[in-house]
């Protein structure tokens, strides 16, 4: 039975997931019609955002590699599906795994 939970990611895909809407919610991914100043802001109060949610959960949940890696993945697909910088998108997706 221990085994099987080890691969039981649905908690986790469920989370990834609502960090990519997080981003998508609040990043624009036509950047170029805003300042970099702005810019700036907004990613940084995403971060912030991003990052308490990941701490919170954390309180409550061990994620092993197998749980860790289908968050990523389900987090990038979301943000590539909605057209952003895949290397922007590999930037965050490394941000977050390695905050979980």
């Amino acid at each position: 039975m221990p085994l099987l939970k080890y691969f039981d990611a649905k908690e986790a895909k469920i989370f990834g997931s609502s960090l990519a809407e997080i981003v998508i919610e609040r990043t624009p991914t036509a950047a170029k019609v805003l300042s970099e100043k702005r810019l700036t802001k907004i990613h940084q109060a995403m971060l912030g955002q991003l990052e308490r949610q990941v701490l919170a959960f954390r309180k409550t949940h061990t994620l092993n590699v197998y749980t860790k890696a289908q968050l990523g993945n389900v987090f990038k697909w979301m943000l590539l599906e909605k057209k952003y910088d895949p290397d922007y998108v590999d930037q965050l997706t490394t941000y977050i795994l390695h905050r979980c």
